[in-house]
């Protein structure tokens, strides 16, 4: 989702939801902790190669086809799963190509040095996010060849099924399409910088996230970062990869979905400098995982906080992303189910958080948000934490799913309504923006005219007990009335 990185670097890897990249506000000084390894690695996995080499130095690859196999996650396995793709059309001549993603590239390697210029009197890393290696487009050549699953060519082919999944079931529901995006698998985004305890300068790498990115010209596109050393060897997110999960690429695309019928392209962030489409992503949403337990290593030992008008469209991008990875994923109850980090806190069907916090938007949880001090947050990824554009998210996001759900228990329908708010967002490019109007307008596509039912007025003031009074009573910008 979108966020000023100014302040608020807690969001900065996918992803968000995505990525993970913290260009603007990185720390100088880093500490160690148990689950930064996850997100910022000093080692990415080493095993994944280019299966067809003599291809990529081919003017042309293959022309049109769909037959080949891919790796797709399977929740009843738990797993990924080597699936035949026989309804997505691809394309790799100059590069693979679906109808929504115009070009895969892979290759892009860019450095931002934070070890000794660039450094702000705040702590914040000002320095610029350099090009090592260009981004190179890939092909593939013999679609009847079975591509190994740590394969380059694997990785954007099943990168590329899951994208073309979800555009397509946009394209279905709302009868149209977007804009076309671009695909970077595998970037290497590092970020040189010192430990504080022995002012080691070593290197980082985003990895294990996804993101949505636009670059300076308005072009959408996705980042799917590698997985860390650390993670092969672990027991978190055991032979996941987030390229193969349908909902977290569903999810990634969500946020475009909303860039775009929103109109509204986030905040002026620019994390790296003015040059090329693909290697110069200028803005992008924060990672798909919340990384809160980042926060004191990104942000150091300030004190307060300013909630802005990007943490409020923060908030709403994580619940639209999280809304429509669970509708195009079939609106499957526990489909997050035994996913680490995940389960239940990002479930949508789920009224709980994973220590059984319930998800209602009260007065306790927007004062927690919107507090100018920064609170205590805990390392535990599953543990909620209030001040985190992904958990107020998921809030919204299971809310807004049931009253939809009353409105109506057809998927399709409920997804209509989804992109229905997206229009009525047209206004986020204003300054001092409410999430208490945004959200509102989440509300308002299920009235008539603003005249909700008893019905919908009675999960309205369950589900949103901290905004239901200033809806009914016309003090804000959305008005409701209850028949």
């Amino acid at each position: 989702m979108q966020s000023n990185l100014k302040h608020a670097l807690v969001f900065l890897f996918v992803a968000v939801s995505i990525a993970i990249l913290p260009a603007c506000n990185q720390k100088k000084t880093s500490k160690a902790n148990p689950l930064r390894q996850y997100i910022l690695s000093p080692n990415i996995f080493t095993g994944y190669f280019l299966q067809d080499q003599s291809c990529q130095e081919k003017n042309i690859g293959s022309q049109s086809f769909s037959n080949i196999k891919v790796f797709e996650y399977s929740p009843s396995a738990g797993q990924s799963v080597s699936v035949t793709n026989s309804t997505i059309p691809f394309q790799a001549l100059s590069s693979l190509t679906g109808i929504q993603v115009d070009t895969t590239y892979y290759n892009l390697h860019q450095r931002q040095d934070c070890s000794n210029s660039g450094m702000s009197d705040d702590g914040a890393c000002t320095a610029e996010l350099l090009l090592v290696t260009p981004p190179i487009p890939l092909k593939i050549c013999n679609p009847a060849q079975e591509f190994k699953r740590n394969s380059v060519e694997q990785v954007g082919l099943s990168s590329l099924y899951q994208l073309e999944k979800a555009a397509a079931f946009y394209r279905r529901v709302q009868k149209q399409s977007l804009d076309k995006t671009f695909l970077s698998i595998l970037p290497k985004i590092e970020i040189v910088a010192p430990l504080e305890d022995s002012g080691q300068v070593i290197s980082e790498y985003v990895t294990d996230q996804m993101s949505y990115v636009r670059t300076e010209d308005g072009s959408g596109g996705f980042f799917v970062y590698p997985r860390s050393e650390s993670v092969e060897t672990a027991t978190i997110w055991k032979n996941l990869n987030f390229w193969e999960w349908g909902w977290a690429v569903s999810h990634e695309y969500g946020h475009h979905v909303l860039t775009e019928l929103s109109g509204y392209i986030g905040g002026e962030v620019s994390l790296i400098n003015k040059k090329s489409l693909t290697e110069r992503p200028h803005f992008m949403t924060p990672p798909i995982i919340s990384s809160h337990f980042l926060r004191d290593q990104l942000i150091g030992n300030l004190s307060s906080r300013q909630v802005t008008s990007e943490d409020v469209i923060g908030v709403i991008h994580e619940a639209y992303a999280d809304l429509f990875g669970f509708y195009s994923d079939g609106a499957r109850t526990n489909a997050l189910e035994d996913i680490d980090c995940f389960a239940f806190n990002r479930d949508v069907s789920s009224p709980n958080f994973a220590n059984n916090l319930p998800k209602i938007l009260g007065t306790n949880v927007m004062s927690v948000f919107n507090s100018t001090t920064n609170e205590s947050s805990s390392r535990n990824c599953a543990v909620p934490f209030f001040q985190d554009i992904h958990t107020v998210g998921a809030i919204v996001a299971h809310g807004l799913h049931k009253v939809y759900s009353q409105k109506t228990s057809n998927n399709d329908e409920r997804a209509r309504l989804l992109f229905n708010w997206a229009k009525r967002l047209t206004y986020l490019k204003q300054s001092n923006l409410k999430l208490e109007d945004l959200v509102g307008d989440g509300i308002y596509v299920v009235s008539n005219n603003g005249k909700l039912t008893a019905a919908q007025c009675q999960l309205v003031s369950t589900y949103f007990p901290a905004f239901y009074g200033g809806w009914t009573s016309g003090s804000g910008k959305v008005k409701l009335t209850c028949s």
